[in-house]
């Protein structure tokens, strides 16, 4: 296991506060913006990895979530491991929910958080984030957000990074509408420079 991190564009850099380590398996970093920006990347254990682990890992993902003030505009994004069946979430790939999908969905439910990339309906193409070696898929990868930004959240889907990237999963990509939060713009960089599109911000998954 490598670790976590993030890929942010020159905007985002530009913005950054603060970035912390806070395991192997979870990373947190603080952006300017109006409200300020909480993104923590997380990686949870395999579903076939003792149950103590993935409780271990919820642990510690539930005292990195209770440091971040409530007013924050908060997004997790991680590969879960998790499969989410049509009995928990509205969209999904899967057929069903495996035991990291039902810890999940506790988690969701403890903190009061959506996954955005079940929100929407969507062609399966656009669902699924993980092709096995078999050539089999998956959806195991969310975007979780608090339950009040729900409205501010106007898209969400997969889609191919292979070539780019060259990893198993693909990236999510989310469209926010003109309420979300802004990055605060430099007091020495034009505003061509430092203006972002109308409500649309893009992130990398882990």
């Amino acid at each position: 296991m490598g670790g976590v991190g993030f890929l942010l564009s020159p905007k985002a850099s530009n913005n950054l506060i603060s970035v912390e380590s806070i395991s192997p398996r979870i990373m947190i970093i603080e952006l300017e913006g109006n409200p300020k920006i909480t993104l923590i990347c997380a990686y949870s254990p395999h579903n076939s990895s003792p149950e103590n682990e993935v409780e271990d890992f919820y642990d510690t993902l539930r005292s990195t979530l209770d440091s971040v003030p409530p007013h924050n505009f908060l997004a997790i994004l991680g590969d879960f491991n998790a499969k989410l069946g049509p009995d928990d979430v509205k969209f999904t790939y899967n057929e069903s929910s495996n035991r990291n999908g039902e810890m999940l969905i506790d988690f969701m439910e403890e903190y009061n958080l959506f996954s955005s990339n079940t929100n929407f309906m969507k062609p399966k193409s656009q669902l699924w984030t993980f092709e096995y070696p078999s050539g089999s898929r998956a959806q195991i990868d969310y975007i979780l957000y608090r339950k009040k930004w729900r409205n501010s959240i106007k898209d969400t889907c997969s889609y191919s990074s292979f070539a780019s990237v060259r990893s198993d999963q693909k990236d999510c990509l989310f469209i926010n509408n003109v309420e979300s939060p802004r990055f605060q713009e430099s007091q020495t960089a034009s505003n061509e420079d430092t203006r972002l599109e109308r409500g649309f911000l893009q992130l990398k998954s882990c």
